[in-house]
């Protein structure tokens, strides 16, 4: 073994401890020296390039190393869609059957699927039959739905008057929606008699529990002294709770009285904003 087959042997090779067994398994006879020439060909072979290339090099491994993670990660990944695509089928048809039973939490949420498009073709016909099942099983969220479909005549023949029915009975369970749509109904006469007294009763009941559409639509009526007394003042406070809920309505008619000053401060800049907001 001579020191220039040291070199060609430890030339471009990771320093291991299997590189030394030849050495220490040579029968020369001046083991000895050809050792201390190795250890000093080691010496430098380190000083040289193990402290300065290998820098380089580990960080090719880590980055390979999270290549092979990421790799990994996005294989997870898609046995976890797959995964989530055959649990969302079975969790379908789970529903699905659950409804056909009767189950009216099944029945209302199978409803929706197929009304959205969730998971299942659209089917608007099939909607309204199960949004129907579950309203007349008392559930103000189906009455205010089938009230909805049957109005637009959406999956069913257009019925107003069967609407109203729906809605009324949403109302009367505390629903605010349906309060604020029934009030509509009857502040128009929209397919059933007209009645702005009782509308305006659904309209402050609505905005009480938080419907910014009824908050305006009950301020209307205040501002106007509409079937009620004139209080601007308390119209102003609806408005303004409504347009801090995002009513564009609202947030019109207060910009105007702020940049009017009725009943309150004139405030143009705020005024300006508003408007800014509804453009």
């Amino acid at each position: 073994y001579s020191i220039s087959k040291i070199k060609n042997d430890f030339q471009g090779q990771s320093i291991h401890l299997n590189v030394f067994i030849p050495y220490f398994q040579s029968s020369d006879s001046n083991f000895s020296a050809i050792f201390r020439d190795v250890i000093q060909y080691l010496s430098t072979y380190i000083d040289t390039n193990f402290y300065s290339p290998s820098v380089k090099y580990d960080r090719k491994i880590k980055h390979t190393t999270k290549q092979k993670k990421m790799s990994k990660k996005k294989e997870t990944q898609k046995i976890q869609q797959k995964g989530q695509k055959r649990s969302a089928k079975r969790s379908i048809e789970k529903v699905k059957k659950s409804a056909e039973k009767g189950n009216v939490n099944a029945m209302f949420r199978y409803a929706y699927y197929l009304y959205n498009g969730i998971r299942v073709p659209v089917n608007k016909t099939e909607a309204a039959a199960y949004y129907k099942k579950v309203a007349d099983k008392g559930n103000k969220n189906g009455m205010f739905n089938y009230a909805y479909m049957l109005y637009r005549g959406e999956g069913v023949k257009m019925d107003k008057e069967a609407a109203a029915k729906y809605y009324e009975q949403s109302a009367k369970k505390g629903d605010k929606d349906g309060m604020n749509n029934y009030a509509n109904m009857l502040y128009k006469g929209d397919g059933i008699s007209l009645n702005k007294e009782l509308a305006i009763k659904y309209y402050k009941k609505s905005a009480e529990l938080g419907n910014k559409e009824a908050m305006n639509n009950y301020a209307n009526m205040l501002y106007k002294g509409e079937c009620t007394e004139m209080n601007k003042q308390e119209a102003i406070k609806y408005y303004k709770c409504a347009a801090d809920k995002g009513s564009q309505e609202s947030m019109f008619m207060y910009a105007t009285i702020l940049f009017n000053g009725e009943i309150v401060p004139t405030n143009k800049i705020e005024a300006a904003k508003s408007w800014e907001v509804v453009k």
